[in-house]
C-alpha cells in the first residue's frame, strides 16, 4: 500500500470521530473531588477520565510550549506537568499568597503567569516552566482566580464576591473591571481559558460552563458538566482534529512497516 493510501485511509477513519464530537474541548482537574484529570467536551459537559494526576489541588492548568499541559498548585506550591497523569512535578513555585490559583501561558512573551486569589486581593506571578519558580509581579485589590491570556491581553474572573470579569495589567498585575457576569447566583471558584478561535470560556467549580463577552463580561450558560463539581481550572485543547489525525497517521504507518 502506497504512503499517500495510508493517509487517505487516516482521514477516513478520524472524520466520523470528528463529526460525531462536536464542541470545544477542555482540559481540567477535579481538584475538589477525585484529582483526577478530565477532558470535557464545553458544549455538552461530557467527560472522559484521563487519571489521577499526582498534585494535590491542581487548580491552574494551561497548556504551555510544544502542547504540554502545565498545573499549579492552590495551597500546595508546585508546578507540574501532567501532560501524560499522573505527571511529574517540574519543581516548587516557593510561597505564593492565596489559596485559588489560575494558570495561562502567554505566547506572545513566551512566559506562563498565575493569578492567586485571596480575601485581600489577587497576586500575579511569573512562572518558570523549566524550574517551577514564581517571580512576584503585582498585586491588586480584586480577588481573581480564573486567568486567560491571548495576543498578550489577560482577563480574570470572580464568580466568588464581584460576579465580574476583569481584565489584567501583565506588567503590574493591576485588575481593572470590565462588567457583571450576571450569573446571578456567585460563590464559585472558576477556570478560564480562550478557544482557538478566541472565544473566552468559564467553568465553575459547581460544574458549569460559559461563554464570555471580553467586551461586556456578560456569561453566556452553555452546559452542565456531567459528573459534577470540584472544577477550578481550564485548558482548552489546541487543534484537537489535527492532534487526532497525527496519532492515527503514527499508528497507520506502524502498522504498514510490522
Amino acid at each position: 500500500m502506497t504512503s499517500r493510501a495510508v493517509v487517505f485511509l487516516c482521514v477516513v477513519v478520524i472524520a466520523p470521530r470528528a463529526l460525531a464530537q462536536p464542541g470545544v474541548f477542555g482540559m481540567s482537574v477535579q481538584s475538589n473531588g477525585d484529582d483526577h484529570l478530565y477532558k470535557i467536551n464545553l458544549n455538552t459537559g461530557t467527560t472522559t477520565d484521563l487519571g489521577l494526576v499526582g498534585l494535590g489541588d491542581a487548580e491552574g492548568v494551561s497548556f504551555g510550549p510544544g502542547g504540554r499541559l502545565y498545573a499549579v498548585g492552590g495551597s500546595v506550591d508546585e508546578l507540574w506537568d501532567i501532560t501524560t497523569p499522573p505527571g511529574v512535578m517540574v519543581g516548587p513555585t516557593g510561597a505564593r499568597d492565596g489559596i485559588d490559583a489560575g494558570l495561562s501561558y502567554d505566547s506572545s512573551r513566551d512566559k506562563m503567569f498565575n493569578l492567586n486569589g485571596a480575601l485581600g486581593g489577587s497576586s500575579l506571578y511569573e512562572i518558570d516552566i523549566n524550574g517551577g519558580q514564581a517571580v512576584f509581579v503585582g498585586q491588586s485589590a480584586g480577588f481573581g482566580d480564573g486567568l486567560a491570556i491571548r495576543a498578550g491581553k489577560a482577563f480574570a474572573t470572580d464568580f466568588v464576591f464581584d460576579d465580574a470579569l476583569f481584565s489584567v495589567d501583565l506588567n503590574n498585575g493591576t485588575q481593572t473591571m470590565i462588567g457583571p457576569l450576571n450569573i446571578g447566583d456567585p460563590h464559585s471558584q472558576s477556570g478560564l481559558a480562550f478557544d482557538p478561535g478566541g472565544t473566552l470560556w468559564a467553568i465553575t467549580s459547581d460544574g458549569r460552563t460559559f461563554t464570555l463577552d471580553t467586551n461586556t463580561g456578560q456569561a453566556t450558560f452553555i452546559a452542565n458538566v456531567d459528573i459534577g463539581g470540584g472544577w477550578e481550572g481550564l485548558a482548552i485543547v489546541p487543534e484537537s482534529t489535527s492532534l487526532l489525525l497525527l496519532i492515527v497517521g503514527g499508528l497507520a504507518l506502524s502498522r504498514r512497516r510490522r
